[in-house]
């Protein structure tokens, strides 16, 4: 995810598989994890514009914390459970 290109991916069809599932859907819901914020790869699956909700488990970067507001996606960091579920 980067704050310029967009949902990114490195392989084509996955690229493609993502976009079609966006412009299938009423509301489009991204899970990442943070070790994929602000990192690029070859092909942009989606723009931020297009995703209603990004769901992650750190913060991310203040750079892609703006291009996720401007983009008018609502951010939500996961919060870690104190203890391990049974």
């Amino acid at each position: 995810l980067h704050a310029v290109q967009g949902f990114m991916d490195y392989r084509v069809e996955t690229a493609e598989m993502n976009r079609t599932m966006v412009k299938q859907t009423q509301r489009a819901t991204i899970l990442i994890d943070s070790s994929k914020l602000d990192q690029m790869a070859l092909i942009t699956a989606c723009d931020l514009d297009t995703i209603d909700r990004l769901v992650t488990d750190s913060p991310p970067s203040d750079a892609l914390a703006a291009a996720v507001l401007k983009a008018g996606t609502q951010l939500y960091i996961a919060e870690k459970s104190p203890k391990p579920l049974p």
